[in-house]
């Protein structure tokens, strides 16, 4: 890496750490916090969302998010989570606050959790991880599931009627955001935040 200038501060995490090492940091932190996570780096300058490639399936997606992000059998499903991942992410990165960790209602009614991860101050990157269900039961996301391909969610295409079953069938296994999530994906945060900083100084050396 070549700079006219000292310190560089990166625009997004894989400037400085590459995507094969961002992948097996991030199955890491995906197993010891038990739940789907990705690293989201969001380029302000050319509007662009970049996700780490997964090393598994259930490392960025819990079951009924696999199924809506199947192209095959969802048309416009992972359209439309990608979408909803980069308008979230964006405005996070781009917050005026100081919070470091937030929760969300994806576009399908899924709670989910945003951290932030910093070098020198700097927001390169968000964690999100969570795809639990409402704090008030499922049926906000079975209605969901329901309306797909009509009304504000036409956009959404079920391929044929086994997949609406398939998908209410893992809304109702979703799980309720526990009481300490905030604290593990913190802990989960703050080790790629140190690995981020440390690689960053290596480079500056």
């Amino acid at each position: 890496m070549q700079r006219d200038q000292w310190p560089f501060i990166p625009a997004s995490l894989s400037e400085i750490i590459d995507n094969d090492r961002l992948a097996v940091i991030e199955a890491g932190c995906a197993e010891r916090l038990g739940r789907a996570m990705t690293i989201i780096e969001y380029e302000v300058e050319q509007e662009r969302m970049g996700r780490t490639d997964p090393l598994n399936s259930r490392q960025n997606f819990e079951p009924f998010c696999q199924v809506l992000r199947d192209e095959r059998r969802v048309r416009g499903g992972n359209a439309a989570c990608e979408a909803c991942d980069l308008a979230m992410s964006k405005a996070f990165l781009q917050r005026q606050s100081s919070t470091a960790y937030l929760e969300f209602q994806c576009h399908m009614a899924l709670t989910d959790t945003a951290h932030l991860v910093e070098i020198r101050g700097r927001p390169v990157a968000v964690i999100l991880a969570g795809q639990f269900r409402p704090r008030h039961g499922h049926a906000p996301v079975t209605e969901r599931v329901h309306q797909l391909g009509a009304g504000r969610l036409a956009h959404i295409q079920l391929v044929d009627a086994r997949v609406k079953a398939e998908l209410l069938q893992h809304s109702a296994a979703l799980q309720p955001l526990p009481a300490d999530f905030q604290a593990r994906l913190a802990r989960e945060a703050s080790h790629i935040q140190e690995i981020a900083e440390a690689e960053y100084q290596r480079l500056k050396k």
